[in-house]
């Protein structure tokens, strides 16, 4: 006997992540869209706020400064609040991690669900408010190791759309239309002035490099899956003397212990460097063309020279010699979860995460600086620590009786937040010295701390009749410590059909 296999090929119902659980798309009855990494990926940012520009109806994203690293200013369906944050609330496989993204690498993305209705978001309570925004990382898969690399380069340029500075010669013909010509009597104002064209936007900017590069493996076997990558960014800013680097890990296992355990072990990690000689672009329209910051020699004049035309500027180029900001911060995420198969229908889910954030920032101002000269130099040390503890342990079931399917989750969820700060501005150093050992006189000390936690019960619902009819009801309990204790539990919930 001959036996030939002939393939059929049929559409698998497409799923994705809402909340606690994964859905059929067909079967959501709130609003929602997916945005799938390699959609998100088409361009060179390191914030994945700013990636979505552009990519989810529904969703404004302001791109932040414009600085190289710059968080951008997600919101959701309009402002939700008067007074409160409109910051959406993100979710990084299935851990809250607040209203930021972080440092998390967008190259490690493997979709994204945004949810924007009560109908989705209610079950997150009043974190909800704002929308929700589900990260699912990149997972390793069964076969041969994988492995993947990429490069992105680009350029970035500051414009200043259509103003148009005048030059030397059109500031002194400006001038010159005047009728009160016996009133202006500063120095210098002669013909010779419309020679004297030194442009302060051109020379203080230039063509922004920027370089991302990733490299991942991943693979394994039918027991254990693994994903692994590096990622690192660089990015000089249009601006000149502004640089932004940022180095990213991810370790990712799924590991059948048996039939019934799951384990899946998470961590992830980053560094970010800024340093920071720019100065405010403002300065590019507030000098003269007739000012230069060198004399005669080629050397940098000091601040207020009396040799400008306009005596009371400032040659920010004298300062930058000497002034910077500097800032390194470290995020580490570890996760430990794990699934237990009770039943073919019955799955309990355990979710356990800790993060760590620290971030140190040096701001010092030269004794031979303007600002500095004051204080015979300044430096500004501070300190930001902050660790988030986060527990979930879930039931999760999906029955199908019949033309009736069932599904939803019962949850436990605990969720502890501690910040503290720590700051110093000391003055008097010697030239050279840029650290507070070395000042003669301590100005400002402070610390602060902030604390809360949040625990909640949950429930979420979903019925379907023939794949055709759809209901869902959500509730959840929160209670939140920075609340009296008259007014700590709130109640949230939601019914939805389609």
């Amino acid at each position: 006997m001959t036996i030939r296999l002939r393939e059929d090929t049929k559409t698998l119902d497409e799923v994705v992540v809402v909340g606690y659980t994964v859905q059929r798309r067909e079967s959501l009855t709130g609003a929602m869209q997916v945005v799938s990494g390699e959609t998100l990926n088409t361009n060179t940012t390191p914030s994945v706020e700013n990636m979505l520009v552009g990519k989810s109806a529904g969703v404004s994203v302001t791109p932040g400064s414009g600085q190289p690293g710059a968080f951008g200013k997600v919101v959701i369906r309009g402002k939700s609040t008067i007074n409160g944050s409109s910051d959406p609330l993100w979710v990084i496989d299935g851990v809250i991690v607040g209203t930021s993204s972080g440092d998390l690498n967008p190259a490690d993305i493997a979709s994204m669900s945004i949810l924007k209705d009560a109908a989705s978001t209610a079950i997150y309570g009043s974190q909800g408010a704002n929308g929700v925004i589900v990260v699912t990382t990149k997972k390793g898969r069964t076969g041969k190791a994988a492995v993947q690399a990429s490069i992105k380069l680009g350029v970035n340029q500051l414009t200043r759309g259509n103003m148009e500075m005048m030059n030397g010669a059109e500031l002194y013909d400006y001038f010159k239309s005047f009728p009160n010509q016996d009133e202006i009597t500063f120095a210098r104002y002669d013909a010779s002035l419309r020679n004297a064209n030194y442009d302060w936007f051109k020379e203080g900017t230039k063509l922004g490099f920027t370089q991302d590069y990733n490299v991942s493996v991943s693979g394994g076997s039918e027991k254990i899956k693994t994903y692994i990558s590096v990622g690192y960014y660089n990015e000089e800013g249009a601006v000149k003397d502004y640089d932004y680097s940022r180095y990213n890990f991810r370790f990712n296992v799924d590991y059948d212990v048996t039939d019934w355990l799951k384990v899946k072990p998470q961590m992830s990690a980053s560094r970010r460097d800024i340093m920071d000689q720019a100065p405010d672009i403002s300065v590019f329209y507030n000098l003269l063309p007739w000012d230069s910051p060198y004399d005669s020699h080629g050397d940098l004049v000091g601040f207020r020279p009396s040799e400008w035309v306009n005596s009371t500027g400032n040659n920010h180029m004298y300062d930058l010699q000497w002034n910077f900001k500097k800032t390194l911060a470290y995020e580490v995420m570890a996760n430990l979860n794990f699934d237990v198969k009770l039943t073919d229908w019955l799955t309990f889910a355990s979710v356990n995460s800790y993060r760590y954030i620290n971030r140190t920032r040096k701001n010092y101002e030269g004794l031979r600086s303007r600002d500095g000269a004051g204080y015979n130099g300044n430096l500004d040390d501070k300190i930001e620590q902050s660790y988030r503890v986060y527990s979930n342990q879930l039931l999760r079931f999906n029955k199908l009786i019949d033309k009736h399917s069932i599904s939803g989750v019962l949850a436990y969820e605990w969720n502890s937040y501690t910040f503290t700060k720590n700051e110093s501005t000391v003055s008097g150093f010697g030239a050279g010295f840029t650290v507070a050992d070395a000042a003669a006189t301590p100005r400002m000390i402070m610390g602060a701390q902030e604390e809360y936690a949040v625990q909640s019960f949950l429930a979420n619902v979903n019925y379907a009749y023939d794949h055709k009819y759809l209901a869902q009801v959500s509730f959840r309990w929160d209670g939140a410590s920075n609340f009296g204790v008259n007014a700590r539990y709130g109640n949230f919930y939601s019914l939805s059909a389609g």
